[in-house]
């Protein structure tokens, strides 16, 4: 088992320790992908509730900046999704403005520079 499956699989038995036997399994005949999939949606079931589900994702907000490797400036941010949407439409008008691109399920990916118009 790989660090990566461990981890995912530890955070979602943490949620739901009854779930783990299956996430143990799970991770021995799926991608990682699929298996982080069904830990998210482990842990979403273990917290049903909307509201116990919005705070535990504002108790848990980070925002990080960084230059990677290539000397490019990063983001990443966690929080809920209105806080984000308020982030994207602060970013709008300036000339920086990102599009978000779908990604997998319909879930947003990181966004790409909008081209200035000319």
């Amino acid at each position: 088992m790989s660090a990566q499956q461990a981890s995912a699989i530890a955070d979602a038995a943490g949620a739901d320790p009854s779930a783990e036997a299956e996430l143990l399994d799970q991770a021995r005949r799926s991608s990682l992908q699929e298996l982080k999939d069904q830990c998210a949606r482990t842990r979403a079931a273990a917290l049903p509730d909307p509201e116990a589900r919005r705070r535990r994702i504002h108790d848990s907000r980070y925002l990080r900046t960084y230059n990677d490797s290539e000397g490019a400036w990063n983001l990443h941010m966690r929080d809920n999704p209105e806080v984000g949407a308020e982030i994207m439409a602060a970013l709008a008008p300036s000339g920086t403005a990102c599009s978000p691109k779908p990604g997998p399920r319909g879930a947003e990916s990181p966004s790409r520079p909008t081209p200035p118009t000319p």
